[in-house]
């Protein structure tokens, strides 16, 4: 049998360069630690630590809740991290930008990846919401999913999947 297989494309896409594809979320893990200490620098100082500290203590790492900023720095030159513990992090943030009255900015591959694993990893009631339908953020270029399109912001969206608002992503008016 000949190996004529390895001269059929496997999909459609355009081929690119994917030398920047992992699994390591540090990167963007030391992102939105460094965003949690953008977010904490708006409020005033005797609730600053306050907040600092259920941060840490909700998005599960062991940093000084006082020196964020430099805890970025250490994310990022330190081990390994996982889409758990990115989701985790990402979770703590959207509590605190609701605690400060402040939206938070991430990526849209930080918010697209974090999405994904919520949406395939949830609750069973956030899973079923989504289930059969394509989920797309309107504000970042990203969709997954088959099936009928709903759609709305990033944020909103990962706060759905990750048990922050109960507000699901809908579908488009006609």
């Amino acid at each position: 049998m000949s190996d004529f297989a390895r001269f059929l494309p496997l999909n459609g896409r355009p081929h690119g360069d994917e030398a920047a594809v992992s699994s390591d979320r540090r990167a963007a893990l030391a992102d939105v630690v460094a965003e949690a200490a953008h977010l904490l620098e708006r409020t005033e100082l005797p609730r600053r630590a306050e907040l600092a500290a259920a941060f840490t203590a909700d998005a599960r790492l062991d940093l000084d809740p006082t020196a964020l900023s430099a805890a970025a720095d250490h994310v990022r030159a330190g081990r390994r991290r996982s889409i758990r513990s990115l989701a985790r992090a990402t979770r703590a943030l959207l509590v605190l930008g609701e605690a400060v009255g402040a939206a938070p900015e991430l990526s849209a591959a930080t918010t697209g990846a974090v999405a994904l694993y919520g949406a395939t990893s949830g609750p069973f009631d956030r899973r079923a919401v989504l289930k059969g339908r394509t989920v797309a953020a309107t504000d970042a270029d990203w969709s997954f999913g088959r099936g009928p399109t709903v759609s709305a912001p990033a944020l909103q969206i990962v706060a759905f999947v990750l048990g922050v608002s109960d507000t699901p992503p809908t579908a488009p008016r006609a």
